[in-house]
């Protein structure tokens, strides 16, 4: 049985991670789909570690694809009861459970929220340099590796 301290750990775990919730990771190249499998494994075994439940990785990976049905279905409900009451109230409410997992899948724009997820650092010098009629904003980062750690 899976209860709510499951869904909040495996909720927290995704929103840190958000290309790995989104399944993107992989595409980052040679490694992504190594890193995927690996992320699952400390996952899994966080998860296993709460309480007494005891699943493998796929067990988890179904537990999270339910999460994510069920709340992507329960905000198009509560956007289509919102829509008919012309944004009134709609008589029913999205959990925040749904919020957060919901969110995850929204947030789009530059991405800097997920550069350290990458293993990149970004600057703190943000330069702002004029060239005609147009403004260019220059924002550098540096890739973190075991070697620059050091």
């Amino acid at each position: 049985v899976v209860t709510t301290k499951f869904h909040d750990s495996t909720i927290s775990y995704m929103e840190t991670h958000s290309l790995f919730a989104r399944g993107q990771i992989m595409k980052l190249g040679s490694q992504g789909h190594i890193k995927f499998k690996a992320m699952w494994a400390e996952l899994a075994m966080t998860l296993n570690n709460i309480e007494a439940s005891i699943k493998n990785v796929e067990g988890w990976q179904q537990t999270w694809t339910n999460l994510k049905r069920n709340a992507k279905h329960n905000k198009v409900a509560y956007l289509k009861a919102l829509n008919k009451t012309e944004h009134g109230n709609p008589g029913i409410q999205l959990k925040e459970e749904d919020e957060r997992i919901c969110a995850i899948y929204e947030k789009h724009g530059l991405g800097l929220n997920i550069i350290p997820e990458l293993g990149f650092n970004a600057s703190t010098n943000l330069r702002k340099t004029e060239e005609g009629s147009y403004n260019y904003y220059i924002l550098t980062f540096r890739v973190i590796t075991a070697l620059t750690a050091m």
